[in-house]
């Protein structure tokens, strides 16, 4: 999936002429990524073959307060569906979230970008895990968190640009969590607090393609 939209992506450049759109001061800062994904494994051995499903999308709103330097808010909308099929195993999660970003452009000729955003988050996940019909754990979490996120993007015309890029390739989280059934191994009822910091190996699987419009000036 991730070579298709990489694929795509050039494809597209490639029949649009090489303009050098200006990020100007004052223009309004617009679009969205989305993204998904959808697994199935076969059984082995005496695996249980299961089928997982997610999507999220993701608006964004700002302004370019400096030339190639946007402030921006953005909201986050993401479900997640895991089921084994003998339907005895049920993962469910939702997560809604919102932040402010940072992000700066720079040129590199052709109508081509380079982008590094930073991003102050916050994050709520509900999750069900559900075996034989019962509801064995389950969970509320709340999670802030700072992070970097770099890619490329490629501007169509003046108030069009197409990108891609490594989702928070760079992070700091403190997350606060509610739940019964921690980790299908604890009865009853649990809170948890978590600190992570460092550079995910795996933003390289959670490549998107998204739009961003200008509009204004």
């Amino acid at each position: 999936m991730k070579k298709i939209f990489i694929l795509l992506f050039f494809a597209t450049s490639i029949c649009y002429s090489s303009l050098n759109a200006q990020i100007t001061k004052g223009s309004f800062f617009t679009g969205g990524n989305i993204g998904g994904s959808i697994q199935k494994v076969e059984a082995y051995s005496n695996d249980v073959p299961y089928e997982q499903k997610g999507l999220t999308i993701s608006p964004v709103f700002g302004k370019v307060v400096k030339e190639n330097l946007v402030f921006g808010l953005d909201a986050t909308i993401s479900f997640y569906n895991s089921t084994q099929y003998n339907e005895t195993t049920t993962q469910k999660m939702n997560s809604y979230g919102g932040g402010i970003f940072l992000r700066r452009y720079k040129s590199i000729g052709k109508a081509f970008y380079l982008f590094l955003q930073s991003r102050l988050g916050y994050r709520f996940e509900k999750y069900d895990y559900i075996l034989g019909g019962l509801k064995t754990q389950d969970y509320k979490r709340h999670t802030v968190n700072l992070t970097a996120t770099p890619g490329v993007s490629y501007a169509l015309n003046k108030r069009l640009h197409l990108e891609t890029g490594l989702g928070n390739l760079f992070y700091l989280t403190y997350s606060h969590e509610d739940g019964h059934g921690y980790n299908n191994t604890i009865t009853g009822k649990y809170k948890a607090n978590t600190f992570n910091a460092g550079v995910d190996l795996n933003a390289f699987n959670t490549l998107y393609i998204g739009f961003r419009l200008f509009l204004g000036k």
